[in-house]
């Protein structure tokens, strides 16, 4: 099992794609922390989107051979974004970028 990338930065509400080189053609995925990740398989190709601030790890298997190989996943969150909190506050990843501060 050989995939194009072991490592992805994206940002939250965008996508990226890491391509399986080798394989059998059967394969399942397990994603760590799917408030952050969330991972699809189409052919071969592996989508993942960014959810939230945070990491996880995808682990793709090979069906046929029970091979695995691990994508390690850093979602950033977007600039753009104002997320908030339970309580309204906005959160303190856009605060220490320097885009504002909270009073």
């Amino acid at each position: 099992l050989t995939l194009s990338a072991y490592s992805v930065l994206v940002k939250e509400n965008e996508t990226a794609q890491v391509f399986i080189t080798a394989g059998s053609g059967s394969y399942s995925l397990l994603v760590s922390d799917l408030t952050a990740v969330e991972a699809e398989i189409k052919d071969s190709t592996i989508i993942i989107k960014g959810k939230r601030n945070g990491m996880g790890t995808i682990t793709v298997t090979d069906n046929k051979t029970s091979k695995t190989a691990d994508i390690a996943v850093k979602v950033e969150a977007s600039d753009l974004n104002t997320v908030t909190d339970i309580d309204g506050n906005i959160k303190k990843e856009l605060e220490n970028k320097g885009f504002f501060r909270w009073q």
